[in-house]
């Protein structure tokens, strides 16, 4: 890529780390597939639709139920989990979403709870899940779990840390480490649950 056509992008990150990671999520703004009503929701604390797992089995419930005929003749299954993975970076390998979106924890956050409400979650998305959390890669599946928002979702947490993505960050991209906003420095996290720091 010539420097002319890099130059755009290099204003790009320039202009959102001047502008303040959690300066994210402005009105109209929301996180890539999710709408400015869920991001409201997140904020409040309630639970986020997990778009992450596309098995397409709540949509076949719902049609099944509207001709009136049951989903199939065996038992509700389990909701699916949020998928946690690892992926190469400059920081070495660290944990990314199902979408290889990059995960987040914030340091203020010692007791295994989010304090991430309202303007914080507009610019931090917590991690959500409907099921159990399930490592893939070189993840450890010990080492995740989920705790309660005050609204009733559930939030991943990898190693007693609440996770977290950055809204405006797309797959691969790393905008905001060791960023301090919301009263605490947000990190990357590798699969040993460890901060990069």
């Amino acid at each position: 890529m010539a420097m002319r056509e890099r130059l755009p992008l290099i204003a790009f990150a320039v202009g959102l780390v001047a502008a303040g990671c959690g300066g994210a999520a402005t009105a109209g703004e929301s996180a890539p597939g999710v709408s400015g009503s869920d991001i409201d929701g997140v904020a409040a604390g309630a639970a986020l639709p997990d778009t992450t797992q596309g098995t397409g089995a709540p949509q076949q419930a719902k049609a099944a139920s509207a001709a009136g005929r049951p989903a199939s003749g065996k038992a509700a299954a389990r909701p699916a989990g949020t998928r946690v993975k690892a992926r190469g970076t400059e920081y070495g390998k660290i944990l990314v979403d199902a979408r290889g979106r990059t995960l987040y924890l914030l340091d203020s956050e010692t007791d295994g709870r989010s304090e991430c409400y309202g303007e914080c979650a507009g610019a931090w998305p917590p991690l959500l899940t409907k099921g159990a959390p399930e490592a893939r890669g070189e993840a450890k599946q010990s080492l995740l779990g989920r705790t309660t928002r005050a609204g009733g979702g559930r939030q991943v947490t990898y190693r007693g840390h609440p996770l977290y993505r950055y809204a405006p960050e797309g797959p691969r991209e790393i905008l905001c480490q060791d960023v301090f906003e919301f009263g605490g420095t947000w990190l990357v996290v590798k699969p040993s649950g460890k901060p990069v720091r």
